[in-house]
Formats: C-alpha cells, structure tokens, sequence
C-alpha cells in the first residue's frame, strides 16, 4: 500500500507538472526502474490515475497520459462556476491570517515584479495559484465536496501549466487573487464570493483563448 501510494503521487506529481505530457506514453517497465518498485504497486496506481482522469488504459497497447481536452475545459469551469464560490464564502473565517498575509505579500511582489515573460516565473505564479486554490479547498468540511474539488484543482493546474507559454496575460490575475485575498482578510463572506466568481469566470474566458 506505502509503495503504491508512492508510485500514485509520483505519477501523478510528474503529470501535473507537465513532465509527463499529454499524449505521452507511461512505460511500467520505466517506471519500476525509476521508482525501484514491482510492477503491482506501478499498475495499481496506474488503474487509480485512469479512474481520475490522467491517463487512459489501452488493453495489450499500453497508457497514454491523458490530454485536456475541450470538452474537459467546459466541464472544469462548469464545476468550479457552481461550487468554488459557495467553498471559498465558506472558508471565510476559517483561514490562517498569517497565511492570508503571505499569499497576498506573494501576489503583490509578483505584481511589482512584472517578469511573466520567464518561464520560470510562470511556473512560481502557477504554484502560488495552486497553493492559494488547494490550501482554501482543504479547509472545507464536505468530505464528496473537498474531494471532488480537489480533483478538478488538480486538472486546473494541468490546463494553467498547459496554456502557460501562450498566456502573457497574468496582471488581472494578479489583481484577482489579491482582490479575494483582501476579502478574506476582511472577513467579508459576501466579497470572496463575489470576487472568486468573477476570477473564475475571467479565468475561463483566458483558458479558452490561449487553449
């Protein structure tokens, strides 16, 4: 089981990240050797990332790790449309101020900054997203809703990673998360909902656009 979820999280980590790009091939003879495990803990990961969404199982032919496709993007945003807002107003009140502080000193030196044109720096921006987005979603106590919210963070971040090199567009992003950032800090409910909404439905028309 240990081995397992280390080859799950292995796997997985190195999909998010683009390391493992769509479309690509998941050799388990590979990943034994990179992993110096047997191959029942490679394929039972495997079997648990199909039944996410990473990668799909071809019988006899092998695993491809899964694209983002268009129809998942509309899926993504119908999803956190419906229920980011209503966590997001939940975790109000419930977030470490110190915390909140941090990401919001984060946000604002990448405001002052201006270098999206590094891919480095993208890759810093898109993690402290992922941060902010993963740490609020932990918070929720809906067991079916932390999970399913997880899942479709984790896929988000796969499509922010896959639109990363096209998308120069990142100032109203940073003015977004600093505008929820303050309405948390606040402790005003009805401005983070109203600001991560907004976010979200921004995001989706950049997503589209750089896609």
């Amino acid at each position: 089981m240990v081995k397992q979820k280390l080859a799950y999280e292995f796997i997985k980590e190195k999909i998010m990240q683009g390391e493992y790009p769509p479309s690509s091939d998941l050799s388990e003879e590979r990943l034994q050797e990179e992993l110096g495990i047997s191959r029942t803990p490679v394929r039972e990961a495997i079997q648990r990332l199909s039944e996410e969404g990473f990668v799909s199982i071809y019988p006899r032919k092998g695993t491809i790790v899964t694209d983002i496709s268009l129809d998942m993007v509309y899926w993504l945003y119908e999803i956190r449309t419906l229920n980011e807002p209503y966590v997001f107003r939940n975790a109000c009140g419930k977030l470490d101020k110190k915390w909140l502080e941090r990401m919001y000193k984060g946000f604002v030196s990448f405001s002052e900054e201006n270098t999206m044109e590094n891919k480095v720096q993208r890759r810093k921006y898109i993690e402290l997203d992922n941060e902010l987005h993963s740490t609020i979603i932990e918070s929720c106590p809906n067991l079916f809703m932390r999970d399913m919210m997880r899942r479709v963070s984790e896929h988000s971040h796969r499509l922010r990673i896959k639109t990363s090199n096209a998308n120069q567009e990142y100032s109203r992003s940073i003015q977004e998360h600093l505008t929820i950032l303050k309405a948390f800090l606040e402790n005003d409910p009805d401005k983070v909902e109203a600001a991560s909404l907004a976010h979200i439905l921004e995001a989706k028309s950049v997503a589209f656009k750089y896609y």
